[in-house]
């Protein structure tokens, strides 16, 4: 008997640069995109990735307005990301030649 194989197991969903950029970005603050903890994100449109990565925050915003993502346990979601996202680390400063000063990244 020949075994029989469905569309999607020989062509699996591929991954854009945008969605690895924004999974890489999320990870960093312990979210995980599909995941099934409460504060991991459900994303339910594509253009999500683009946006986030092309807006920040704004583009974070925007897109759980029009409904591309939700989170079961939003609160939680948006204290691990912006505090684990907002923490820099010394080489993320970069030097102001102009002044001389340091600043951090933006």
């Amino acid at each position: 008997m020949t075994p029989t194989y469905s569309f999607q197991e020989e062509f699996p969903p591929m991954i854009t640069s945008y969605e690895k950029s924004t999974s890489e970005l999320f990870a960093f603050a312990d979210v995980k995109i599909q995941g099934d903890r409460p504060w991991d994100l459900q994303v339910h449109d594509s253009r999500f990735y683009k946006r986030v990565l092309g807006q920040a925050s704004l583009g974070l915003g925007k897109s759980y307005m029009d409904k591309w993502w939700d989170c079961e346990a939003i609160e939680q979601f948006f204290i691990a990301f912006f505090e684990r996202t907002s923490r820099r680390k010394p080489q993320d400063q970069k030097m102001d030649t102009s002044s001389g000063m340091s600043s951090k990244r933006s």
